[in-house]
């Protein structure tokens, strides 16, 4: 029987314009009292036809842990045809660098149609493997005609600023969906085999969370006293986020910052926090005010927001080279 059978075309009711459904069969007498026809019809089942469809139902979410989120992903294994069938289906996750994952839990479910989800597989905490296939529903997990199992996968990963990279960070893949086999953002392939059929797969992702990191350096200055002018960096390589930054003097015994120093917004095109806050010799300084808003990187490139910092001091003769040499 044809896979695009219809339900309408194998229920032996005819309805609208239909001639004809299911095993209709026709007999026809003719006899010298006239014509009868006597019909006959017993319905046809349309064959199994199982699918996948996967989404994200939830996160990427953080937890209290420092750059530690969630992801929920929904996996439906539907059964649309007339005819019970069984199938396998796995799950591989195809994190981009710098992602970890910390532990995966599985819940099952019949959203419709009978019987219950299959559930030895998946049933609480499993393990998912970056880049490996993990069993969710094993070879021959039976599901009915018209019926749907769900099953739903929470990840808990953590994400590693210093090594997320814009290329793999997954930038474009919350409406491109990548090829199976690619590694990027919070890529998850869900793959189904029906029994006696071809495997087919279905793929979500999300982008990498944000990836925000900082450095600093000394771009000029820093002979006796002379201004020492230092640049920080502000870099994402992930999603949007958010950041603050405060710089604090940690000079040496004999070293005195004699006035307020100078602090500039250096980015180019501006971005960050435009008006840094340097009113004291004491410090903490304001470079960015908490909150400050950091665009996501893209496909290729990261997001760079850079300070200036520019500090008069001077130098005590008592000041011991162990005081000043870092």
């Amino acid at each position: 029987m044809a896979g695009s059978a219809t339900a309408a075309a194998t229920d032996c009711t005819l309805a609208g314009a239909e001639t004809r459904s299911g095993l209709t069969n026709n007999v026809t007498l003719s006899a010298s009292n006239g014509t009868t026809i006597a019909t006959a019809c017993a319905p046809a089942n349309t064959p199994a036809n199982v699918t996948t469809t996967k989404t994200i139902t939830a996160g990427p979410t953080a937890t209290a842990n420092p750059n530690q989120y969630t992801i929920t992903y929904q996996i439906d294994a539907v059964n649309a045809g007339g005819s019970a069938t069984s199938y396998a289906l796995t799950d591989t996750p195809r994190f981009g660098a710098g992602v970890t994952i910390n532990s995966a839990t599985c819940v099952a479910s019949t959203p419709s149609g009978t019987p219950a989800a299959p559930t030895a597989n998946c049933n609480g905490a499993i393990t998912l493997t970056n880049g490996s296939a993990t069993t969710i529903a094993a070879a021959a997990s039976a599901i009915n005609a018209a019926t749907t199992h769900r099953y739903s996968l929470t990840v808990t990963f953590t994400v590693d600023p210093a090594t997320v990279v814009p290329a793999s960070n997954g930038a474009t893949c919350a409406t491109t969906t990548p090829a199976a086999g690619t590694s990027t953002g919070l890529n998850n392939v869900a793959t189904i085999t029906p029994t006696g059929g071809s495997a087919a797969t279905s793929n979500v992702c999300a982008p990498t969370p944000a990836a925000i990191t900082v450095a600093k350096v000394v771009t000029s200055g820093g002979g006796s006293n002379s201004p020492v002018v230092y640049t920080v960096t502000v870099t994402n390589n992930g999603a949007a986020g958010s950041y603050g930054v405060d710089d604090s003097p940690a000079f040496g015994v004999g070293i005195t910052v004699t006035a307020n120093p100078t602090c500039a917004n250096t980015s180019s095109p501006a971005a960050g926090d435009t008006t840094p806050t340097c009113t004291t010799t004491t410090g903490p300084w304001a470079l960015a005010d908490p909150g400050t808003a950091i665009a996501a990187a893209t496909a290729s490139t990261a997001v760079v927001h850079t300070y200036t910092v520019s500090i008069p001091f001077s130098v005590a003769g008592s000041a011991t080279a162990a005081a000043t040499d870092c």
